[in-house]
């Protein structure tokens, strides 16, 4: 290891010689020493066997720039937006830097575009007009981020809770998938103008209901297809459980200002178990209330069968009164 001047001194012969040797001696091997040179020179070469750096003098001859560690690591300057430590010959505003400890960050055009932090990173840091884009294999424009509008735009398909459409169907919106709970929600979109699917309701047993629309109105439909059913017989008691239902008039608790016809769940479901969801007085496991809810337009087969059974014996009394008054 040595270190020189570069100067050689007048001297005898046996002096010259070893001067020149030890100017040799400093170029191979980079002026290694654990202090720099006493004389120095712009773009010169250190190896600081100190911190274990190869270090390079700046073009004022003013400093030092370390190129690399000596076991090979490579190393670059912090930098900045506008001057990365990092960048491109023809493009020198262009490339990485250090924004602070810890941190990573990429500029181009000498504006921060994505920082890479120990707990975040952040896309448009400094809130320019810059828009953010995925392109898809068929569409180029799949995930858009519209910064100057703040706006995110998603075409095509998107999925929650799963990595594939749910049950294979093809669809034009959002899937959502709860596979722990085997609980499935579809929706496409579709045309407005024909009857078709805009929500499609899955779980295992495939499609199970539907929200769909017309050119002026919206159905909410359920599985009803007589090749889903079996042991189907007439409702013939229609009167009598009708008869055990107990419509009410009453508010909630949260509008207390607004009266409403209805029924009470627990009420309802002792007749049409079908229209209700959950048990009375159910609690979670901290003790909080799990409310019961109804579906209404389950009470409509039980209504047709009591309102059939009326039609049926107003006709029979008819026919009697007819009968009567002909004598």
């Amino acid at each position: 290891m040595a270190t020189h001047d570069y100067v050689i001194a007048n001297a005898s012969g046996a002096a010259v010689r070893a001067d020149l040797n030890n100017a040799l001696a400093a170029i191979v091997s980079n002026n290694s020493s654990s202090t720099e040179p006493a004389t120095t020179y712009a773009y010169m070469w250190w190896v600081d066997t100190t911190s274990g750096r190869l270090k390079q003098r700046n073009a004022a001859n003013d400093g030092w720039v370390t190129v690399r560690e000596l076991d090979g690591t490579l190393l670059m300057e912090d930098g900045t937006a506008a001057a990365p430590g990092l960048s491109f010959a023809s493009d020198l505003d262009t490339g990485f830097f250090r924004p602070g400890a810890n941190q990573l960050g990429i500029a181009t055009n000498g504006i921060e575009r994505v920082e890479f932090g120990t707990s975040e990173v952040v896309f448009n840091d400094g809130g320019n007009d810059i828009d953010f884009r995925i392109e898809g294999d068929t569409e180029a424009n799949l995930f858009v981020v519209d910064a100057g509008n703040d706006s995110v735009s998603i075409n095509g398909d998107v999925l929650f809770g799963t990595t594939g459409i749910p049950n294979g169907t093809s669809i034009y919106g959002a899937a959502f998938e709860d596979a722990a709970n085997d609980r499935q929600v579809l929706k496409t979109a579709s045309s407005v103008t024909t009857a078709n699917s805009m929500i499609a309701f899955y779980n295992p047993n495939g499609l199970v209901g539907t929200i769909s629309t017309s050119g002026s109105a919206t159905a909410y439909n359920t599985s009803s297809d007589y090749r889903l059913k079996e042991n189907v017989v007439a409702v013939t008691d229609g009167i009598t459980r009708l008869q055990q239902l107990k419509p009410s008039r009453f508010n909630f608790i949260a509008d207390p200002d607004t009266t409403v016809d209805g029924f009470i769940a627990h009420e309802a479901q002792a007749v049409v178990p079908e229209c209700v969801t959950g048990e009375k007085n159910e609690v979670d496991d901290e003790g909080n209330p799990v409310y019961q809810g109804i579906d209404q337009s389950k009470l409509v087969p039980l209504l047709t069968a009591a309102l059939q059974e009326a039609i049926g014996e107003i006709e029979l009394l008819k026919t009697r009164v007819a009968a009567l008054e002909a004598n």
